[in-house]
């Protein structure tokens, strides 16, 4: 195992890693500007020499804000670059699923959109449309239905009649 140690790097010194897979779209880079500004800087980048392994879209959204430095992670002993690359998806990649139940009934959704995420990915957390339950009922006569349905009625339920021959 690694042993790791924070470092002050200036941030422009710091040079992209150019097999770094992640992009950041415009609205996902508001929502880590937000963070930033809210609670600072929590996860710290992960850098070899100047070359960074991980936290390229922290670095870039620092430099915008005007951030000049800040601390990174500098592993004790050299990285191979196979370690590197897995090092890379790692950090962005083995993070667990969602609970969407638990994000449904105890988050508000609105937060949930300010924090970040899509309507696409809480679809799930939505709470789903249950398909109206059919009732099929068959009568002796027209009384006996018309007496069922003023029934119906008076209970505040809405019923279809469908006559089948």
């Amino acid at each position: 195992m690694l042993n790791w140690r924070l470092e002050k790097r200036k941030l422009r010194e710091l040079v992209p890693n150019d097999r770094n897979p992640r992009e950041l779209s415009k609205m996902q880079e508001g929502h880590l500007r937000k963070s930033l500004e809210k609670y600072g800087l929590i996860d710290k980048p992960i850098v070899q020499g100047n070359k960074v392994i991980g936290g390229h879209q922290r670095i870039n959204v620092m430099i915008s804000m005007g951030i000049s430095e800040c601390d990174c992670w500098i592993a004790d002993n050299e990285i191979s670059q196979a370690d590197i690359d897995e090092l890379m998806i790692r950090l962005n990649r083995n993070h667990g699923e969602w609970d969407f139940d638990i994000l449904a009934n105890e988050f508000d959704m609105q937060m949930l959109f300010d924090w970040g995420f899509t309507e696409d990915e809480l679809t799930e957390c939505a709470p789903k449309k249950l398909p109206k339950p059919k009732i099929t009922i068959e009568f002796d006569d027209r009384d006996e239905m018309t007496l069922s349905l003023e029934m119906i009625s008076k209970l505040g339920l809405n019923a279809k009649i469908k006559v089948s021959k």
